[in-house]
């Protein structure tokens, strides 16, 4: 009994060793990972794949910020919280690749939400550890100002109008997080126009268009079509936070 414990602990940890392995490969290579998603032929197969070591990097990202997590009652315990937010980030991923796709489409680009799913992941969604380090900033004023408004016993609807007010006064008179959250926007803004430009890349060399045709189509949906996505998920998001934050009053 011991040794078959001992054997499935082992056979555990191997088969983490290999997703981390596997991603960090991804991250390293994004275009090799790309080739290789966009070459599995069958699509099912290749979603697969893709969520794999979009799962992975979720994973990473939540040991990312579990110390902040932790200051507002949010543990590795909290499962009905992981789930949502992986579950949003997930619809969110899947919601963005039918934009980019219809936005392919209206450029006459007939690219298969497979493969977009596929190039967005080997592009964005692999490095979101890193897309958080960068968001941290933001992160930790939003709990402050979710927190505070929790602390003082507002519902979500008050909470919404309490966000605006202080960004609003935060804009005013910024102080130390709000400067770095605004400096490492820029990199952000930088990952998500280099990672448009090589999704674009992938996608014309698939389907042997031409790549300004490729890079147009791309440009409009990330600037159209996502954005409202996004912010549709970031007020998912943050209402999950809200809900499942505690704070001492």
């Amino acid at each position: 009994m011991g040794s078959d414990v001992s054997k499935g602990f082992v056979d555990a940890l191997i088969a983490l060793r290999d997703l981390l392995q596997e991603w960090f490969t991804s991250a390293l290579h994004p275009v090799n990972t790309s080739r290789d998603l966009l070459a599995v032929e069958d699509e099912g197969e290749r979603l697969i794949k893709a969520l794999k070591i979009w799962v992975t990097s979720f994973i990473i990202s939540v040991g990312v910020f579990l110390p902040l997590y932790h200051q507002y009652g949010i543990g590795l315990s909290s499962l009905e919280f992981h789930l949502s937010v992986v579950l949003y980030l997930t619809l969110g991923m899947v919601a963005c690749g039918f934009a980019i796709q219809f936005g392919l489409r209206i450029y006459g680009i007939r690219a298969t939400l497979p493969d977009v799913v596929a190039v967005y992941v080997a592009y964005v969604m692999c490095y979101q550890p890193i897309l958080n380090l960068l968001s941290y900033f933001g992160f930790i004023q939003l709990f402050s100002l979710l927190g505070s408004a929790k602390g003082q016993g507002l519902n979500w609807g008050q909470t919404t109008g309490f966000f605006v007010a202080q960004s609003a006064a935060f804009a005013n008179k910024p102080d130390c997080f709000q400067i770095c959250s605004k400096l490492c926007s820029w990199p952000l803004l930088a990952v998500s126009c280099v990672g448009s430009a090589l999704m674009a890349t992938s996608i014309a060399e698939k389907y042997s268009v031409p790549r300004i045709k490729c890079l147009s189509a791309f440009a409009f949906a990330m600037v159209i079509l996502v954005p409202p996505i996004i912010f549709v998920q970031g007020i998912l998001l943050a209402y999950t936070e809200f809900a499942f934050i505690s704070v001492k009053r």
